[in-house]
């Protein structure tokens, strides 16, 4: 039976949705912390919105509050990014200056970075009570040869992804871990791991026993706010150069590279569609009018699929789409970007860089108004 177009295409994905990070953007140097969760703005690509703080860490003690909206970052425009960097670098006692807007009010606080707390009980995230408890990771069971190398009989949980500014890479977790225990308990599977992180509540600590590449080790875990999925997929990518991908072109069967280095001086808006998808074939029109404006300039679209190449010759030969369709044939180019709704439209600016992410069918106006603003200043 063929899904939703909202529904998630991967029941594996599906399947540790529980354990995606919050979409915060606070990615530390080593030790250090400002306990802020950030999540971008729909519609607002250079504002980013306080979603929730660890009560008594730096940001709280600035004064910062959930809602209010961050409009610069040492004195640059606010994005997850520039967060990123600025952490990366951070020591102990460096300052972190944040101009924020709330309400009508606009305000300039300093942060002061602190070293990361070491802590049997963590304090309460301000505003979520009776939330679940979210990790930061992608799962999958673990093979036959690594149940055998382990000594047990069940698919324990393995890491798979590890996201950007997720607790489980502010603790130091890789790909390839396979989780043994929670709170020296034994884990049964990639469910039983689902079920049991999301039974405690943001901000609780606790111990994951794992092995990695033959060693055991137990790392604590302070656990942070469920985020919305879509928020986080943005966080996640926004900002970032586009994965290293190829597709295969339906019309000359040749594989078509997606990388910054193949791509670089165009700007490249991708449409992920599937031929039954109502959304999407509305969708297209737009896309198709919107390449032929602009395709001089170097703008392409490219339409790209995880059905079979046949379904989407055929659908190509019924319904011309005006611009080029393409088959996600090795699953790579969906198992990367974590596609879960479609149509899913992404923006990519001259240099390989994703520069904005929308769901659905209802943000083409938006998708044209920001190529509109990237086309600024550029020669004709």
């Amino acid at each position: 039976m063929r899904q939703t177009c909202w529904q998630i295409l991967v029941i594996a994905i599906l399947s540790v949705l529980s354990f995606l990070p919050s979409a915060h953007a606070e990615a530390p140097g080593p030790g250090v912390w400002l306990g802020l969760q950030l999540v971008p703005l729909d519609g607002e690509p250079n504002v980013q919105m306080v979603r929730a703080l660890r009560m008594g860490g730096p940001a709280h003690k600035a004064g910062l509050k959930t809602d209010d909206r961050v409009l610069t970052i040492n004195g640059e425009v606010a994005s997850i990014r520039r967060l990123d960097e600025v952490m990366r670098l951070a020591k102990a006692g460096d300052e972190v200056s944040f101009q924020v807007l709330r309400g009508e009010s606009r305000l300039n606080l300093r942060a002061v970075v602190e070293p990361m707390p070491r802590v049997t009980k963590a304090p309460p995230l301000a505003g979520v009570a009776k939330k679940k408890g979210w990790f930061g990771i992608g799962l999958e069971a673990a093979s036959n040869a690594e149940q055998q190398a382990l000594g047990v009989t069940v698919g324990l949980p393995k890491v798979t992804r590890v996201f950007r500014g997720s607790p489980a890479e502010m603790t130091g977790m890789q790909v390839g871990d396979v989780i043994l225990k929670i709170d020296q308990v034994d884990v049964k599977g990639v469910r039983d791991m689902v079920a049991r992180i999301g039974a405690y509540a943001p901000g609780t600590q606790i111990a994951i026993t794992l092995s990695r590449k033959g060693t055991t080790q137990t790392k604590p875990v302070v656990l942070d706010l469920r985020p919305d999925m879509r928020s986080l997929f943005v966080s996640e990518w926004r900002g970032r150069p586009m994965p290293d991908l190829s597709v295969l072109d339906v019309v000359t069967k040749e594989r078509v590279s997606l990388a910054p280095k193949d791509t670089a001086g165009s700007i490249l808006i991708i449409d992920y569609f599937a031929t039954w998808c109502g959304p999407c074939k509305r969708v297209m029109p737009k896309l198709a009018d919107i390449e032929k404006r602009y395709s001089e300039r170097g703008v392409r679209v490219i339409g790209v699929s995880s059905e079979a190449h046949e379904t989407v010759s055929a659908y190509r030969a019924k319904h011309p789409p005006g611009y080029a369709f393409a088959v996600d044939d090795s699953g790579q180019f969906r198992q990367a970007l974590n596609v879960s709704v479609l149509p899913t439209l992404w923006i990519v600016d001259r240099s390989g860089v994703i520069s904005d992410i929308w769901f659905g069918a209802g943000h083409t106006d938006k998708l044209e108004a920001r190529l509109r603003a990237m086309l600024e200043g550029a020669p004709e």
